[in-house]
């Protein structure tokens, strides 16, 4: 299981002299068979340091984490900067990023920043003079750019952004295409785009929905596109303005919208897929839980989080980072799409 530092740990009181004691040798012997630094100093060296190490196993014995630090200046800690917790995809990339760290050997160390962005460089700063070896930057509204503009002395890499500052993304266009021609199958033809923060420029679903409709022959309205935020409030607030779209169909960004749009629809006396279908990008738990259960662009998840630890550590360690790779998600067809009604 990965270690957060963020939770409280259980520390043992157990030092080197008790294990010393217990096993009838001195102090400097025991440092050096946890240390793994044995060789030629005893003829019975194997059996002694398996006595040794299971005597450290069974009084929970814990190295001193300072004394590691000044002798490998190495923490082994990774600093993860994230903005929060309630989106459910979110809190799986965080768990993927603390089970990935774990079995390389580091720890995490979650910094959490909302706020605006004078708030969130300031907090960048502080954070990234932890002792931590390096930082994942998982916020929205931290650029690769600014991260290492930002975050000193150590290395950094953004996750899922763009192929200067992120060992691999997520084929965002591709995925978007894959919804909205998924939807074009089925006989929709005005579609909206319900993704995006209004204290950001348009990204890449933005520009994917233009270029999808930019090859059909119908024009994509700009009124078809709303981009309020990210929240199961923004979705809240789309729904009235969808309607009056007289859209039949919607692409929304994340799962917390497209299950916020359904139960918006629902209350005004329209059903999903029966009078607008809804697909929705993430296929996080929450795609299960609605009912109609959400067709949805599935991404690949814990690729982009293996090759994303793996191209920091490359950078920690002076080794050859992992080829750069962009990854197509998968469409997940479930209950909240269907061939549009004919009139």
């Amino acid at each position: 299981m990965p270690t957060f530092a963020i939770y409280g740990e259980t520390l043992s009181t157990t030092k080197l002299k008790d294990i010393a004691d217990a096993a009838g040798v001195s102090i400097g012997t025991v440092s050096r068979a946890l240390r793994g630094k044995t060789k030629g100093h005893w003829a019975s060296s194997a059996e002694q340091v398996e006595r040794i190490l299971e005597l450290a196993k069974q009084m929970n014995y814990q190295p001193n984490k300072a004394a590691q630090v000044m002798r490998t200046q190495r923490t082994y800690q990774i600093g993860v900067i994230s903005s929060e917790f309630y989106n459910p995809h979110t809190s799986r990339t965080l768990q993927m990023l603390g089970e990935e760290l774990s079995k390389r050997g580091y720890g995490l160390l979650l910094k959490l920043i909302p706020g605006d962005k004078e708030a969130l460089a300031h907090e960048v700063r502080i954070f990234s003079r932890n002792l931590i070896d390096g930082v994942l930057n998982h916020h929205p509204l931290l650029g690769g750019d600014e991260a290492e503009r930002l975050i000193e002395n150590i290395p950094v890499v953004t996750l899922d952004r763009s192929p200067q500052y992120s060992p691999a993304v997520m084929d965002m266009d591709g995925g978007t295409k894959l919804g909205l021609q998924h939807l074009w199958d089925l006989g929709h033809r005005k579609i909206a785009l319900v993704a995006g923060s209004k204290d950001k420029p348009r990204g890449r679903r933005y520009t994917a929905y233009k270029a999808f409709y930019a090859g059909k022959r119908v024009k994509a309205s700009p009124d078809w596109i709303f981009q309020y935020g990210w929240t199961y409030e923004d979705g809240e607030a789309a729904v009235e303005p969808f309607l009056a779209t007289g859209c039949t169909a919607c692409l929304a960004g994340n799962d917390l919208l497209a299950v916020a749009l359904c139960s918006g629809v629902r209350l005004k006396g329209y059903e999903v897929p029966r009078d607008f279908s809804i697909v929705s990008m993430d296929d996080t738990m929450l795609t299960s839980i609605n009912r109609p259960q959400l067709t949805s662009i599935h991404p690949p998840s814990r690729e982009l989080i293996q090759l994303s630890v793996a191209g920091l550590i490359a950078k920690i360690e002076g080794t050859e980072p992992p080829e750069f790779r962009r990854i197509m998600p998968t469409l997940i067809v479930r209950e909240s799409t269907a061939a549009l009604a004919k009139a």
